[in-house]
């Protein structure tokens, strides 16, 4: 996958519908196209493996005024994925399973296994 930088935060996040994994089966048209988590998120993650990452201009949202409004770095990704060989790497750095997150996951399993069982990946 990538080389990656780590941070933790609660920031909005924007869905990447270019990833190749969110191609068949309409799973892009499926999931929320914005979303707020609090993440571990990788840092340098090539666009196509983007899932759901940080837009430009991202802050920091917290109920602790000094840890809110802070920049957060385009691309910071909450969560990623790549193909590798006849099957996926997902990460996904939600520290607090929220239902946004589990819900891409969980969509993003079964489009795959549907695609495996197809005679795709």
């Amino acid at each position: 996958m990538c080389a990656c930088r780590v941070s933790r935060h609660r920031t909005d996040h924007v869905l990447h519908p270019d990833c190749p994994l969110l191609a068949g089966g309409g799973l892009a048209a499926r999931l929320p196209a914005h979303y707020n988590v609090k993440a571990c998120m990788l840092g340098d993650v090539p666009r196509p493996q983007r899932v759901y990452a940080t837009a430009p201009g991202a802050r920091t949202h917290s109920l602790v005024p000094s840890m809110s409004g802070e920049r957060v770095e385009e691309g910071r990704c909450a969560l990623a994925a790549a193909a590798v060989g006849s099957g996926a790497v997902v990460f996904f750095g939600d520290v607090n399973w929220e239902a946004a997150t589990l819900r891409a996951v969980a969509e993003l399993v079964k489009q795959l296994a549907a695609e495996r069982a197809a005679g795709g990946r």
